[in-house]
């Protein structure tokens, strides 16, 4: 980007900012955690087309169950086994038509803690795209010792979780003309859009860059567009 549309980005979100600060606080600007690549891999047994995942911590077993139907797969059920006596175990039927080209596309992790109460969550993509990729969680349930889905969660792009401030960050594009950096914070029991900046470099009514900037700020959304024109 040109020192031009640099200028012209910065003056959309000062803009933006300036509005924000006649009704509530500014907020930070997001700060990614590294994230620890050294966890467990799941481990895998097959049995003709059928094949199983298994990943377990000190207090449950999960298996995955999967089919594969020639170059790619489908995921089928979840079962959850507790390692103590006196519990039941939990079985999750899937039952959703997401193909998957390998196994990593299935993103099958028990250790993101979604809802940040301190217990690690089942995930599994739902969709994997190009550059882009959304998963379904189940949350633990501290009350019913069960992980239970929880759906506001399942269209979140790329997320990736901030525990010190408890906010769930996405960075996403579509193609080479859409970028996305979206923050979401939970609300009650469930996941709500905090703020949006997208950028459209392919934007159809002008001959430049559509900038659009989105925030929630006292349970109102606050939206600004703006156009950066390429110069002459």
């Amino acid at each position: 980007m040109n020192r031009f549309l640099t200028i012209l980005v910065a003056m959309t979100i000062l803009a933006c900012d300036k509005k924000q600060k006649q009704i509530g606080t500014k907020f930070p600007e997001p700060k990614v955690e590294t994230l620890d690549d050294t966890l467990p891999r799941p481990s895998i047994d097959y049995q003709g087309n059928l094949l199983r995942m298994t990943l377990g911590d000190s207090a449950n077993k999960f298996e995955l169950f999967c089919t594969k139907d020639g170059d790619h797969f489908t995921v089928d059920s979840v079962l959850i086994a507790a390692l103590h006596a006196g519990k039941s175990a939990q079985k999750i039927n899937l039952g959703w038509n997401e193909t998957y080209l390998s196994l990593d596309e299935i993103g099958f992790s028990i250790y993101d803690d979604a809802n940040f109460d301190g217990h690690n969550d089942l995930t599994i993509n739902n969709y994997a795209g190009n550059y882009t990729s959304s998963s379904s969680f189940w949350l633990f349930d501290e009350k019913s010792g069960e992980f239970v889905h929880e759906p506001s969660l399942d269209s979140i792009y790329n997320p990736g979780f901030e525990p010190s401030t408890k906010r769930i960050l996405s960075s996403w594009h579509a193609g080479l003309s859409t970028f996305s950096d979206d923050i979401y914070i939970w609300k009650g029991n469930k996941v709500v859009l905090l703020e949006s900046i997208t950028e459209n470099r392919d934007f159809p009514q002008a001959d430049g860059t559509h900038y659009s900037v989105k925030r929630l700020v006292n349970g109102k959304y606050i939206e600004k567009d703006s156009i950066a024109k390429k110069p002459d």
